[in-house]
């Protein structure tokens, strides 16, 4: 009883007039897919109430399979439901099932881990591939972790990754941190609005 309420008052609440965009986050196992989540839902509550505070250190563990999370930026102009889907080997094999019904897709990217750029970029190609028919999903490349030394830069990155190759008609690369926020509301703000812009 208590769920329906409260999905009833976040409908009259809410001031989107539409469904939730459904975006997947992916990437390798220790991306920082959950950090991402969880930093760009404290950033939007640090911008709706005033109570509300940075949560300095966030604290995840591995995501066996997926969680959901959805998200109401202020400004924007649709909620996004994201799905945070889990990056280990065996849950890889699973992403092809998360891909119905998507309006989005951020692939998290750990520049700190050097020796495994090539497996993301492999994951990524892919991803890419199992989109084919879909060329109008946006690709949004997080390139995490920019907070740590020595992490690869956007153009670095660029040349490790061949995103020539990707079958979508829009991808973009953002350098961002989970952990310090950096970045992160120009992401999921540009993402939003290209979502918004093909609906």
């Amino acid at each position: 009883m208590g769920i329906i309420f409260s999905s009833k008052i976040r409908q009259i609440c809410s001031p989107y007039d539409e469904p939730s965009a459904r975006v997947i986050i992916v990437g390798l196992d220790s991306a920082g897919k959950t950090t991402l989540v969880r930093r760009f839902k404290n950033i939007v509550d640090l911008q709706l109430d005033t109570h509300a505070s940075y949560i300095e250190h966030i604290v995840t563990e591995p995501t066996f399979v997926y969680e959901i999370e959805t998200v109401y930026p202020r400004l924007s102009p649709l909620a996004l439901n994201l799905w945070d889907l889990g990056g280990e080997e065996k849950t890889r094999e699973l992403w092809r099932f998360y891909l119905t019904g998507i309006q989005g897709v951020v692939f998290v990217i750990d520049c700190h881990d050097g020796q495994r750029i090539q497996l993301a970029r492999k994951e990524l190609l892919d991803l890419s591939k199992k989109l084919d028919g879909f060329y109008s999903i946006p690709i949004v490349i997080a390139a995490n972790k920019q907070d740590l030394p020595q992490a690869l830069r956007k153009e670095e990155l660029l040349a490790q990754l061949s995103l020539g190759k990707t079958r979508t008609e829009q991808w973009k690369v953002f350098e961002m941190s989970a952990h310090t926020g950096g970045g992160v509301m120009e992401m999921f703000s540009y993402l939003s609005q290209v979502i918004h812009r093909k609906s």
